[in-house]
């Protein structure tokens, strides 16, 4: 045996005896369980049988850790050495010799379950199984013909019984083959003759039938069964059809069994119509499926059911499309019949017996139904093309029954020619339009920019608040010069501030590229007090003549009780935890030094309130006029909603504390985001969100916030200086990410010098706890800077890690790539400890002002570079941040380029199993989810743009134990919009490489 196989085999003997000691009280059943593992252990391992003692003591025990421990390991023994599956169960294998006895397959434990699996999944499996020497086999064994087929149909998957269907993800049309088992059938069913010189009674007809028929799980193997005996004994079945057309389900209530009815139907139309017919007198079922059956009969009889199939269609359109019952909005589902929705199947079947008739019949539906379903859209798209235009219109003012029903509608809209219906379309987005479908629909009246201008410029300035809104929105999506004049004459008029929002987040570009200046700020809040926005104070938990003063720059002029009331106005205003786009105008002028106190006056009202979520604002403003005081007043302040379990306000707070800006602010920010990342992960995206909010507020990207935060403690370049009794020290911090000491004459030093001043030496300790603190997250940023391709220019690179005593620590660590702006690779190098840069062929280089800087991903180098630089990472004894040049790498195979779906590692089994699958994925930053039943499902994003989901069979949501197993199908790639096909040639190569790594790392992890 497989070596690897047997120390897991080992492994799970070991576990299962813990949990025998663990959980089973009585000691003597314990250790005869123990005592029988091991036997068993061996016998497996060493391939021999057990002796007859041990055999009975099988026979009889009913451990369930035991036959647990038998079944698992003879699972990994079926595994060949490099992992697959034998395609069939070896019988010849001593143990499973032994236990494939008839006494064994009556019992009712696992032992029983798994002799009996193995003789069902060998009959069934698409295996090259000898049927003969297999029976002969069982015979000898001591199992009838009956009792083999009693085991099979009661123990296979219902559908494989009789045919084995080809699996869909194979890329290959399904086909249907007839397995093992059917043929074994075949053979006993003939009634005097023997199968195959085996001298046995022949099975009859009915005891399968009982069979089938006992328990109601079967009712999915009657189709089968009754496939197998129409084609090959029908005068078996010859007038006895009915029974096998419908099953009991509960209470004697009887189901038509539609497979079964839809391939007699197909295969003998004389025989099946008048049963069909009889079915649906006696059985009753609901219209939808008294209508897939007459659909059906269609297909083979043309017109002959006509008027049943218009009445039913009639029927469904007028009782479920008149009205919709709005306390169950969502839950109205189109009826499927045998051709998709009933909405659908009945008006395609209107447009196939009559296409002029069936088009007026649809107009008509459209025109009276009270809602229609999306599908149905999709459905008038693709077979009506331009022609389904007003009826897309007509459908806009219907009763959305469905999220995506209004942008199923626009998708449609905007392939076509609309110009005619430019009225109703802006009718809808002023009478029955919210802001979220007004947007889709000005997206698509964009292209009719000539025409619709005009209506917009004249919408902007009309009485109605809606009517404004609309002609904004359009105005917004058109973004040309004229719109944006219309737009910016129009926007201090507005006194409606959901309008005026509109307009000012159009115009942002324009009207804010420059921050303002005072007399503009003065400006704007003279506009909002003719706008009779801030004649009265508005906020309860204020008192307005109490607060503390605020100044502008300076700190010498006051901001008055107007200014006050303007930028809580306009804060009140903000989406998100960000500032409102006017305030921040304001706020760029307030002196900081000095609104401390206005910032804990603003938090203090906020707790007043018992911290109303309504005055969320509050938090955002205090941040952003709040120092490190408050600070830690919202840290304090976090830390006690976290203990309450208010999480919502938690993830405010935090918001507050991005917004004040600090870098110790949002270093407390950036560790939360990590610390929080598995135990409240809601917690851990807001700290996120809030970083980039931050981001945005200071106009740096959020890759450069992060550069912005790592401290430099005060060093001048690399290095603290600092005296102790006259003498010079420099502090600096070495390759280990910890401080060392360089006296005068350069002798270097683990620990600061016993003089040092006690000040000095708790600075040092809190720098070496901060050191600690900030490389936890390092190395993983840098690593997603490779992934993501981030590049800086040559300055920025020289500021980012040469200033700074952290991070040219990491700039010692990697392998650095030059680039051009078109991303082309001119040099490799790295930066020894003296801040030279080195090539590979050891030569110094300078870094062009016009070049740009990044870490160099492997699938960059040609197989000799690489091979070179990983000697000379060797030769240097240079241990990179991550793994790096030595990282494997993955190039796309030609059968796959043209294709979103990969199955270079189809079939593939996880080694460690399900549970390990939900681990490791984690660990490799894949995004865990739950889908169908639980499952598990993973998706990895490049730059939010292109993403990553495998297809891993096994893994759930649950804990499973044991080795459950997984197995791997395919990868499928996509991007942000889930109906762009992406091809795997045009993915990033970086991107590509790295999912193709993590799979195969999942499945060589041992």
């Amino acid at each position: 045996m497989n070596e690897k196989i047997a120390s897991e085999i080992h492994q799970l003997a070991e576990l299962y005896i813990s949990r025998i000691q663990r959980n089973t009280q009585d000691s003597i059943k314990a250790q005869t369980a123990i005592d029988l593992i091991k036997i068993c252990e061996k016998a497996i391992i060493n391939e021999v049988e057990l002796d007859y003692e041990s055999l009975m003591l099988l026979g009889a025990n009913q451990a369930s850790e035991t036959i647990s421990f038998i079944t698992y390991a003879l699972e990994r023994h079926r595994e060949t050495p490099d992992g697959e599956n034998r395609r069939s169960w070896d019988t010849s294998t001593p143990l499973i010799n032994q236990l494939m006895r008839k006494e064994i397959s009556r019992n009712k434990d696992g032992l029983a379950r798994l002799v009996n699996n193995i003789i069902a999944e060998k009959f069934t499996e698409e295996t090259d199984l000898d049927r003969l020497e297999f029976v002969n086999y069982l015979h000898n064994k001591g199992f009838s013909d009956k009792e083999i087929v009693a085991i099979v149909i009661t123990n296979t998957n219902p559908y494989s019984t009789f045919y084995y269907h080809t699996p869909s993800w194979k890329d290959k049309e399904t086909t249907i083959a007839e397995t093992e088992f059917t043929h074994y059938v075949k053979e006993l069913m003939q009634p005097k003759s023997s199968f195959l010189g085996i001298k046995t009674r022949a099975i009859e007809k009915e005891f399968i039938d009982s069979l089938i028929f006992y328990q109601n799980y079967n009712k999915y193997k009657i189709y089968p069964w009754f496939r197998f005996l129409h084609k090959h004994y029908p005068e078996c079945i010859k007038g006895d059809y009915y029974k096998y057309l419908f099953y009991s389900e509960y209470d004697n209530y009887r189901m038509i069994n539609f497979e079964t009815l839809y391939y007699l139907i197909d295969v003998d139309i004389e025989t099946a119509e008048p049963l069909a017919i009889r079915l649906i007198n006696e059985c009753k079922p609901p219209i939808q499926e008294t209508f897939s059956i007459y659909l059906a009969l269609s297909k083979k009889l043309k017109d002959k059911y006509h008027s049943i199939i218009t009445e039913l269609g009639e029927t469904y359109y007028n009782s479920e499309f008149k009205e919709l019952n709005k306390t169950a909005y969502y839950y109205h589902h189109d009826k499927d019949t045998l051709n998709g929705p009933f909405s659908v199947a009945y008006a395609q079947y209107l447009l196939e017996y009559s296409t002029t008739q069936g088009i007026k019949r649809i107009g008509q539906f459209v025109e009276e139904s009270a809602f229609l379903h999306p599908h149905f859209i999709e459905f008038l798209d693709n077979h009506l093309k331009e022609k389904c235009v007003p009826y897309l219109v007509k459908a806009l003012v219907k009763e959305p029954v469905r999220d995506n029903y209004h942008s199923t509608i626009f998708d449609s809209l905007a392939k076509y020619d609309c110009h005619n219906y430019l009225p109703q379309i802006i009718e809808f987005m002023v009478v029955n339009a919210n802001n979220k479908t007004r947007k889709l629909s000005a997206h698509v009246l964009q292209k009719y920019s000539e025409t619709i201008f005009p209506i917009a410029a004249n919408l902007v300035v009309e009485k109605t608040v809606d009517q404004r809104i609309t002609g904004a929105i359009i105005l917004a999506e058109l973004n040309s010069n004229e719109a944006n004049i219309t737009l910016n004459g129009a926007v201090d008029k507005e006194v409606n501030d959901d309008t005026r929002d509109i307009m000012l987040e159009a115009l942002t570009e324009k009207r804010f590229a420059k921050p303002y200046t005072m007399a503009m700020v003065e400006d704007m809040v003279k506009t909002a007090e003719t706008r009779k926005k801030l004649s009265k104070w508005n906020e309860k938990w204020i008192d307005e003549d109490k607060l503390p003063g605020l100044f502008w720059q300076g700190g010498k002029k006051k901001l008055s009780q107007t200014d006050i009331r303007f930028l809580l106005y306009r804060m009140k205003r903000a989406k998100g935890i960000n500032s409102d786009i006017e305030a921040k105008q304001m706020l760029n002028l307030i002196d900081r030094n000095t609104s401390g106190k206005f910032a804990k006056a603003i938090l203090s009202a906020f707790q007043d309130s018992n911290s109303d979520t309504k005055l969320k604002y509050y938090l955002t403003l205090a941040g952003l006029l709040g120092d490190d005081d408050i600070m830690h007043t919202l840290n304090a302040l976090f830390k006690k909603n976290i203990a309450d379990s208010r999480i919502k306000m938690a993830e405010y707070i935090i918001g507050a504390l991005a917004m004040i800006g600090s870098n110790k602010a949002l270093r407390i920010v950036e560790v939360i985001s990590r610390k929080f990342t598995n135990k409240k992960p809601t917690i851990s995206t807001a700290a996120l969100d809030a970083l980039t909010a931050a981001a945005s507020e200071l106009n740096i990207t959020t890759d450069e916030l992060a550069d912005r935060i790592i401290p430099n403690f005060e060093f001048d370049g690399l290095y603290k200086k600092f005296d102790v009794d006259g003498e010079e020290y420099r502090a600096f911090i070495s390759s280990d990410f910890t401080l060392n000491y360089l006296s005068e004459s350069n002798k270097l030093r683990k620990s600061a010098p016993a003089n040092t001043p006690k000040e000095l030496k708790a600075e040092f300790k809190e720098i070496e706890k901060e050191i600690r603190d900030i490389v936890k997250s390092q190395s993983d940023r840098l690593e997603r800077y490779m992934l993501d391709e981030r590049r800086w220019n040559a300055a920025n690179w020289h500021e980012f890690f040469f200033l700074n005593p952290i991070m040219f620590v990491y700039a010692t660590k990697l392998i650095w790539g030059i680039f051009d702006k078109d991303n082309t690779l001119l040099d490799v190098f790295y930066c020894s400890e003296d801040s030279s840069l080195y090539n590979l062929a050891d030569d110094e280089i300078t870094l062009d002002n016009d070049t740009l800087v990044g870490i160099i991903h492997p699938i960059y180098l040609t197989e000799d570079d690489r091979t070179k630089w990983h000697d000379k990472i060797y030769d240097m004894n240079l241990s990179t941040a991550f793994p790096q040049i030595e990282r494997p790498i993955f190039t796309v195979n030609e059968d796959e380029k043209e294709s979103n779906i990969t199955r270079r590692f189809a079939g593939k089994k996880v080694p460690k199993g399900a549970d390990f699958v939900n681990t490791f994925m984690v660990k490799k930053n894949w995004y865990k989810s739950s889908g169908d039943g639980g499952s598990s499902e993973f998706t990895k994003w490049y730059k939010n743009i292109y993403k990553a989901h495998p297809y891993i069979e096994g893994p759930v949501a649950f804990y499973l134990g044991d080795k459950t197993p997984a197995i791997v199908h395919e990868v499928y790639f996509g991007t942000t919009n889930y109906k762009e096909h992406v091809k795997i040639k045009d993915l990033p190569p970086i991107f590509y490489s790295e999912i193709m790594a993590d799979i195969d790392q999942l499945l060589k992890t041992e």
